[in-house]
C-alpha cells in the first residue's frame, strides 16, 4: 500500500511550488511522449549533478521522514527546454510501482526541483523513470 503524506516543506526539501507534497496519480505511460531513467543517488553540482548532459535527471537517496514514510528530493533540467505535465513513476522490486504527477511545467533555463512521499517499510532496490510531453497538447 503506498500513500503520500502532505507536509510544509523544511530544510530536507526542495522549494517546490505550493509546497504540497503531490498524492499518487493514476499512470498511462501511453500519454507521454518522452521518459527516461533517472538515477536514485547523491550528486551535487548544476543540472541535477550532471553538467555534461543535455537532459538530465536524478532523485536523491530516500530518508525516512517518519517511520515508513521515505521522501524522495528530484530535480530535472535541460537548458533551453520546457517539459510539461512531468511525472515520475517509481518501480520496487516487489512489482509494487506508484507515479506522482511532481510538475505542471520546468523552466527554460533552470533546475525544477520536486519531492514526493512514499508508504512503504522499505524502498531498497528502487527504480525510478521520469515521464514528461514536450507540448503542451498531450496530458
Amino acid at each position: 500500500m503506498l500513500l503520500t503524506a502532505c507536509a510544509p516543506a523544511s530544510a530536507d526539501r526542495p522549494a517546490v511550488a505550493g509546497s504540497a507534497i503531490p498524492a499518487p496519480t493514476v499512470f498511462n505511460p501511453k500519454a507521454f511522449d518522452t521518459s527516461f531513467p533517472v538515477e536514485i543517488a547523491d550528486r551535487v553540482g548544476p543540472q541535477c549533478g550532471y553538467q555534461e548532459r543535455k537532459l538530465a535527471g536524478r532523485l536523491d537517496a530516500p530518508f525516512e521522514a517518519s517511520p515508513g514514510i521515505w521522501t524522495f528530493n528530484g530535480c530535472i533540467v535541460s537548458p533551453g527546454n520546457v517539459f510539461y505535465n512531468i511525472v515520475l513513476n517509481l518501480e520496487f522490486p516487489d512489482g509494487e510501482t506508484v507515479a506522482f504527477r511532481v510538475l505542471d511545467q520546468t523552466e527554460r533555463d533552470g533546475e525544477a526541483r520536486f519531492a514526493v512521499d512514499v508508504r512503504r517499510s522499505s524502498v531498497a532496490g528502487a527504480k525510478a523513470t521520469l515521464y514528461f510531453n514536450q507540448t503542451r497538447s498531450r496530458s
